[in-house]
């Protein structure tokens, strides 16, 4: 999250350095987990209040916002993610495909994934008109484009050359992940 205050400076407040970090692997399995015996107690036609305040320790209010969250998304779908699956949504409006994939698993992952997908589609001469991640999911539009063709591309092992051209060879990458990178080069030239 980028905010800029007035005087078009960072905010000074400890806390919003956390806002750009991703969310820890642990912390999304918690989440996943929630979710699930959130929708899971929904599914058995249950409220999920009494789950979420009991076993969870939310106060009353969290657990109402929650519970009225997932009410609401179950009257479309039981469908959530969790961790084996992702949810791909098509939005349809105007000529552009847009794909909204819910993951829950923090930036990191949905940063990946979706340089991962644009690696994909620009592999095929398709240009990404918007890319976006946030701790839950990401959003991307291509010029057009098919979803179920990265599938296809990932099922036949055409994704490693992607991953490495469009995620390990760029500067984020780099920036991030330097160290380990360094370690597993250093590991694969000692194990000749």
């Amino acid at each position: 999250m980028n905010v800029t205050s007035v005087t078009g400076y960072r905010p000074t407040v400890p806390s919003w350095s956390g806002e750009a970090r991703s969310r820890s692997r642990e912390l999304s399995k918690a989440l996943l987990d929630l979710i699930g015996h959130s929708v899971n107690t929904l599914r058995r036609q249950n409220d999920p209040r009494v789950i979420l305040r009991d076993v969870y320790g939310l106060s009353e209010g969290v657990a109402n916002t929650i519970a009225r969250h997932l009410e609401e998304h179950t009257l479309d779908s039981f469908q959530v993610p969790d961790p084996n699956r992702l949810i791909v949504e098509q939005i349809v409006s105007g000529g552009m495909p847009t794909y909204l994939i819910t993951s829950c698993r923090g930036r990191g992952f949905n940063t990946a994934l979706g340089y991962f997908m644009a690696g994909l589609a620009e592999q095929d001469g398709i240009a990404v008109l918007e890319l976006s991640f946030d701790e839950n999911g990401l959003l991307i539009k291509p010029a057009k484009k098919s979803i179920r063709e990265d599938v296809d591309s990932f099922q036949s092992n055409d994704h490693m050359e992607v991953i490495e051209r469009y995620i390990v060879n760029t500067q984020i990458f780099a920036k991030r992940f330097r160290e380990i990178w360094t370690f597993i080069d250093y590991t694969k030239e000692n194990r000749c």
